[in-house]
């Protein structure tokens, strides 16, 4: 499937900077497909991750911001 997701969020962000749109009107420009919604009942395995993540951001910033 093709999506235009991004093609269209950057003319949304272009138009919402001069003025001709306001925040709300992005779900008529690009209106989702779904929402996906966290299940609480996963928040420990959430929490877990995103602490990895972290770490692991932590330890290789200097290497990534080296790369750009």
């Amino acid at each position: 499937s093709k999506t235009m997701g991004a093609s269209y969020g950057n003319g949304f962000l272009a138009a919402l900077g001069v003025g001709d749109v306001r925040p709300d009107d992005i779900l008529t420009w690009n209106p989702p497909s779904r929402t996906v919604m966290p299940n609480p009942d996963n928040a420990e395995i959430y929490r877990k991750s995103f602490d990895t993540f972290r770490h692991l951001y932590e330890r290789n910033k200097d290497l990534m911001h080296g790369v750009a």
